[in-house]
């Protein structure tokens, strides 16, 4: 089957906009590298974690973007070249990725550090503080049912505990009472 030159031309711009967007996948890849503490492109290497976990986290994230790139990249050569493979595509979806890791990669990783401290900003308004809200409220719910029903019944349940006690206490202290003035019948 022949595939005519417009086609071809069409082929070629979307393959290096989808190795665009190939790039800023990466990208996203290196902001969690950062977020995670296991990569630091600033050139500043204090703070970063060594070991297994974060190799093994670094390496995940590694796998799963070239996953996802294979996975769309085989799905665009399917969709465009009736999933005959073509070099031309490969090379052009190559240099959409260098031009952006060269051009706004680079401008990305320059103002990495502000974007992770922006992240974790985010995060702590957005999703931390209102959970915390969240479970206080809970939390005082709880305390609240919990005073009203259980703990009544338990305050209620202690009292007649101690009532029994008492009384127990009282008879037992009669009984000793009287057993010791019986037995020390003295004459005055």
């Amino acid at each position: 089957m022949e595939i005519f030159i417009g086609k071809q031309l069409e082929v070629v711009a979307y393959s290096f906009i989808l190795g665009l967007i190939f790039g800023g996948l990466y990208d996203i890849i290196r902001i969690t590298h950062i977020i995670c503490g296991i990569a630091s492109y600033s050139g500043e290497k204090r703070g970063m974690k060594r070991g297994v976990l974060p190799f093994l986290l670094f390496f995940l994230c590694d796998a799963a973007y070239v996953l996802t790139v294979t996975a769309a990249f085989s799905v665009f050569l399917y969709w465009q070249m009736n999933g005959t493979f073509r070099w031309f595509v490969l090379v052009s979806a190559a240099a959409g990725f260098a031009v952006y890791y060269h051009t706004a990669g680079r401008i990305v990783m320059a103002f990495s550090e502000a974007i992770v401290r922006f992240l974790r900003l985010a995060a702590l308004w957005i999703v931390i503080k209102p959970a915390r809200f969240i479970l206080h409220i809970l939390r005082c719910i709880f305390v609240f049912l919990y005073r009203q029903t259980i703990g009544r019944i338990l305050l209620c349940i202690r009292r007649v505990v101690r009532t029994v006690r008492s009384v127990r206490i009282r008879k037992n202290f009669r009984k000793d009472v009287c057993t010791t003035f019986k037995n020390k019948k003295e004459p005055l």
